[in-house]
């Protein structure tokens, strides 16, 4: 038996009440919802129970680009707890749930990134009767920091996808594209498997980052598709005091077969790490056109203990820059001390990178430089070694090497190779395809060890 969408609402315009009623039948019944064929247009849906949901051939959930009806929920929001827009598709503080089928999950995010943009730099407070509702939820809000998607406006886009708060997920198949900011966004779960999604977001589209693990555990991503606007595969653990606050690292996690497309970075750590990331390993995946393939990202304020990180088997093609190591993030920052090329007092917020294992590695056509590692004065990225793998640039239409990494703050070179400031490179067994002189830049406290 199997409990069906199309018996509990018509093809109307919000059928959100008809899901609900269908997600607690199907869990009481103990039997599957089958999401049938068509378009259902939909406000958010929070499943709050153990479901077995499938999205038959040609099934749509048509999320509804309405403000009003995403009304404040508590969530996370670029790392910070706080109240935002429900997220379209919700999972949230049950076990066992398991969404699978060739259906999609549609966001129609274009509505909300062109209003995000009017935005952007312009409105610098609430304005809108529901930005001010979420303003007076989150006060202290203008403190608040985050990497650049609005905060200070409060309009707080919603997740397409999001698990909070759950145990034993499974989302296998479906696709979810046109989201309005972050798309599949697991956070405070464990034990999670998500496998052959395809994740399909324009290049241009704001903060659409793909798949953010976001202070989990027990995370196994694979067979996946990402060809998003902003990050594609990242791993997450909160953004300066809320995430130092809470201190729930994202660890124990793999990413095997999947292929990043255009995005910001294949496979990127950070820079919302102030809770620590550890024990991932990431394999045997392809990540062409992004900008930086294995982005590592931080700064000063953020905390977090990031050690424990092996990349291999990855195959890279036309990106601006084939590995990075940044500790210099500057998206979303307000304190230009945090820039300074000079020590700082070592505290709680002072970000660690090390510990990180890239092997077998096979970049081609980078298009910027081969790689760029800056630690802190302070905090030197050490611990970080590349073997038995081979780089090389684009052969034409080479772009400045300052746009390898979104740094602030760090002297610019003209350089193609490997730049490192305040970092221990080992290379073992590698080839840069670059003349002798430009291979490995050293800078302040930078050193390379050739085995």
């Amino acid at each position: 038996m199997m409990v069906h969408l199309r018996d509990f609402t018509l093809h109307c315009e919000n059928a959100a009440n008809g899901i609900a009623e269908a997600v607690f039948e199907a869990s009481r019944k103990n039997e599957p919802l089958i999401i049938d064929k068509g378009v259902w247009k939909t406000g958010p849906v929070d499943i709050s129970v153990p479901v077995r949901i499938i999205f038959e051939d040609g099934a749509v959930l048509s999320m509804i680009p309405s403000v009003r009806l995403y009304r404040p929920c508590f969530t996370r929001w670029e790392g910070v707890d706080c109240y935002g827009f429900h997220p379209c598709f919700l999972i949230h503080d049950t076990s066992d749930v398991e969404i699978s089928g060739n259906g999609i999950i549609e966001g129609n995010g274009s509505w909300w990134w062109e209003t995000a943009e009017k935005k952007r730099n312009v409105q610098m407070e609430p304005v809108t009767d529901e930005e001010k509702e979420l303003a007076a939820l989150n006060p202290g809000f203008r403190k608040m920091e985050g990497g650049g998607g609005g905060r200070e406006s409060q309009f707080l886009r919603p997740d397409l996808f999001q698990i909070y708060n759950c145990r034993n997920i499974s989302v296998s198949d479906i696709t979810l594209q046109n989201s309005p900011f972050w798309t599949l966004h697991p956070v405070y779960s464990s034990f999670l498997d998500i496998s052959s999604v395809s994740v399909r977001n324009p290049y241009d589209s704001p903060n659409t980052d793909g798949i953010n693990i976001d202070s989990c555990h027990g995370v196994r991503v694979h067979g996946c598709t990402v060809d998003v606007g902003d990050d594609g595969i990242s791993m997450k653990s909160g953004c300066n005091e809320s995430g130092i606050r809470r201190a729930l690292p994202t660890h124990d996690v793999e990413v095997c077969g999947c292929t990043v497309l255009h995005a910001h970075g294949g496979i990127v750590i950070g820079s919302d790490s102030s809770g620590g990331v550890h024990d991932v390993s990431v394999h045997d995946c392809r990540f062409i056109g992004t900008d930086r393939g294995i982005r590592l990202k931080t700064r000063r304020g953020r905390g977090g203990d990031v050690h424990d990180i092996s990349i291999s088997d990855i195959d890279i093609d036309g990106c601006l820059a084939a590995f990075t190591v940044n500790m210099y993030y500057r998206c979303g920052a307000y304190d230009p001390d945090d820039f300074s090329l000079n020590p700082r007092p070592v505290t709680e917020r002072t970000p660690h990178i090390h510990g990180i294992f890239l092997r077998r590695i096979k970049a081609r056509g980078c298009r910027s430089m081969i790689g760029f590692i800056a630690g802190l004065p302070e905090s030197r990225a050490d611990g970080i070694t590349i073997e038995d793998s081979s780089f090389s640039l684009v052969s034409s239409g080479l772009e400045k090497p300052s746009s390898a990494e979104m740094y602030s703050g760090l002297p610019e070179y003209d350089f193609r190779g490997v730049r490192i400031r305040h970092g221990e490179l080992v290379i073992r067994n590698t080839e840069i395809n670059l003349p002798e002189n430009e291979r490995i830049l050293i800078e302040d406290g930078g050193s390379a060890v050739f085995c």
